[in-house]
């Protein structure tokens, strides 16, 4: 290429161009098609594409005409005349940086494998058309890159603009958001049995929570009569959780069962249900006379020991599957790349395996060499591992009895991130070889016996990809180029599509402020709303002793200054946080594993304006002073309880 080209000043303004900016002339009705080439082609794609109603084609003969129309359109198809002087990788490098999902296609006079390998390991075009090639072909062709694109296009879109009210949305909007481990297993860590405020049966699986047994049953005892008291509802405490501990109820008319658990989620709830479920129909009718006599239950003691250190021993099942799944997706995620190599030829495997080792260690690469014998071998490996590249000979697919298509896109589907190499055994293309090249299944081609360093090359960009689009994933960007982005877009919907799902929208019910005084709590201020038909009624005194009650018993029972956050009483979700003397309580509904972490993050912003507003007026104003601030604030938040951090970003 001269030290001046001409394209770098004709389509010099395409540096700046961002493709945002043509966005609305987009037809809804019409894919654009630019061909840049020879005015003797045009006839055959005039007659495919001139009169069509699905499609606007645009003709040009140069650079410049290309250029006013690319600053004009946003094209789903561009074609590129390898016969007309144009410097086909320049141009198709500017391409992809300006239209980066738009599918280039290469008209291509010459069947010489060797060329078209640079130019496609290039990233210069995304399909061949073999010309001269017959106008039902040129159409499959065009019509195959035009569904590619379609499907690119609402993928990245899916990604990049994820459902509202979705926790890919929460995520983008906020990247800090904290989820935890969503996978982490249940543990239990302690049962009791209470019947009238007394504990009949305790057992605990960890020391730590034996400080006061006494104390704390009777705490859990009186606060289950305290939740429906303050909400006058028939309906029992389920669940509350303070300290890192969460305790589960269940009710046997006057015998009540409490189930201490760690690690518990709106994700696993559904799970630690599942199993209370199965041991009270273990339990119950067989003790239930037993537990409802006077005295203690020693006599059913040792059955009781053996029935729930089985229960607990589920625990330690699941934690060891636990640990294995994650150190196998720790292997697979960004364990040692592996390059997986099927070919039928033994000289060529021992040949390539011998090359990849001796260089590997050159350039000091560490990964390690997988020869199969099949494609499910292959898939097999690529499940436990952390497969890089997938090399695969023209031998072995047609020794196959499943054609080379599907085997590329089986592997595709397991793993986004692996990046695929077809080895031709031939210098000259033949059609299915097009083919598999058009389908976007192929990221890297070579010709069997050329140099090795040059498949080598090719290698080293392998395993770079391949790395940048797990980093990618893991981090929630896509990338801007074609292959690429798909790739991290493809990758991030397969390791977690529930993340997309729009959730209920979470309201806000209700607010109480109070002050808690050595003697006494004084409730400052409270507000409640009627949503979906429903109007919370409750003795806003009794919630914060309540409140101030389980702050008092986690500093008692447990390690740790945790904040009380999605607690649950009688059906209602409540977040309560401290500052000073004061107590913020928020009654919120619809809340969901996904939805949690963001309203806890947008309380804690809502719970900052409200103590600043204190401070500033303590010894100045009255509470009956800053009501109509409070009630301001409540009404905004209850309003638009998700806008917040919108606001703030």
């Amino acid at each position: 290429m001269a030290e001046k080209d001409p394209i770098d000043d004709i389509l010099g303004d395409l540096g700046d161009f961002k493709a945002e900016t043509v966005e609305e002339q987009i037809s809804a009705d019409k894919t654009e098609i630019l061909l840049i080439g020879r005015p003797e082609i045009y006839p055959q794609f005039q007659d495919l594409f001139g009169s069509s109603p699905d499609h606007h084609l645009y003709l040009v003969s140069n650079v410049e005409q290309a250029a006013e129309l690319l600053l004009q359109h946003f094209f789903a198809i561009i074609i590129l005349d390898d016969s007309f002087d144009i410097d086909i990788p320049s141009i198709s490098n500017l391409l992809r940086q300006n239209h980066p999902i738009a599918r280039i296609l290469l008209l291509y006079s010459d069947a010489d494998f060797r060329r078209t390998t640079d130019l496609f390991n290039d990233g210069s075009f995304d399909g061949v058309i073999l010309m001269p090639s017959s106008t039902d072909e040129i159409y499959k062709t065009i019509m195959h890159q035009e569904a590619q694109y379609a499907i690119q296009r609402e993928v990245m879109k899916f990604v990049q603009e994820p459902p509202k009210l979705s926790k890919a949305s929460f995520l983008l909007l906020d990247p800090s958001l904290s989820y935890g481990d969503e996978n982490q297993p249940l543990n239990f860590v302690g049962v009791m049995v209470v019947v009238n405020s007394v504990p009949k049966y305790t057992v605990f699986f960890e020391k730590a929570l034996e400080n006061d047994e006494i104390l704390f049953a009777a705490f859990l005892s009186s606060i289950t009569t305290l939740g429906d008291e303050l909400f006058h509802s028939k309906q029992a405490l389920k669940e509350i959780n303070f300290g890192g501990i969460s305790v589960i109820f269940r009710f046997v008319g006057n015998i009540q069962l409490a189930f201490l658990v760690k690690n518990l989620t709106r994700h696993n709830y559904e799970n630690a249900e599942s199993r209370i479920d199965d041991i009270m129909g273990e339990i119950f009718p067989r003790y239930m006379e037993t537990f409802a006599s006077d005295g203690m239950l020693h006599s059913i003691a040792d059955e009781l020991d053996s029935i729930f250190h089985k229960f607990d021993s589920i625990d330690e099942t699941k934690e060891e599957e636990y640990n294995q799944e994650m150190e196998a997706k720790a292997r697979r995620d960004f364990g040692q790349q592996c390059i997986v190599l099927m070919s039928h030829p033994s000289d060529l495997l021992s040949e390539l395996m011998t090359y990849l080792n001796q260089n590997a260690r050159l350039v000091e690469l560490d990964y390690k060499i997988v020869p199969v014998a099949d494609i499910d071998e292959a898939s097999n490996v690529i499940r436990e591992n952390n497969v890089a590249i997938f090399m695969i000979d023209q031998s072995s697919i047609n020794a196959s009895s499943q054609s080379g298509l599907f085997m590329l896109e089986s592997i595709e589907e397991l793993d986004p991130a692996v990046q695929i190499m077809y080895l031709s055994a031939d210098h000259t293309m033949n059609q299915e070889e097009i083919n598999l090249l058009n389908s976007g299944n192929i990221d890297f081609v070579h010709i069997r016996d050329e140099k090795k360093f040059r498949i080598f090359a090719s290698i080293q960009e392998g395993l770079r990809i391949s790395l940048k689009i797990k980093q990618e994933k893991s981090s929630g960007q896509t990338g801007a180029s074609s292959k690429e982005g798909l790739a991290v877009a493809k990758a991030m919907l397969k390791e977690n599509l529930e993340a997309f799902d729009s959730e209920e929208k979470p309201a806000l019910q209700g607010v109480v402020l109070a002050q808690n005084r050595i003697v006494e709590i004084v409730p400052l201020f409270t507000k409640f709303y009627i949503v979906d038909g429903e109007l919370i009624d409750l003795d806003a005194e009794l919630m914060a002793g309540l409140v101030t009650s389980l702050k008092q018993i986690s500093g008692e029972m447990f390690t740790g200054d945790q904040s009380i956050d999605g607690l649950d009483i009688a059906g209602k979700t409540v977040f309560v946080r401290f500052n000073a003397d004061f107590m913020f309580m928020y009654f919120v509904k619809n809340i969901t594993a996904n939805t949690q972490p963001l309203i806890s993050k947008e309380l804690d912003a809502v719970t900052m304006i409200y103590s600043e507003i204190i401070a500033e007026s303590l010894g100045v104003l009255t509470a009956e002073d800053l009501e109509p601030i409070f009630s301001q604030i409540a009404l905004k938040t209850h309003q638009s309880l998700t806008g917040l951090l919108a606001e703030r970003s």
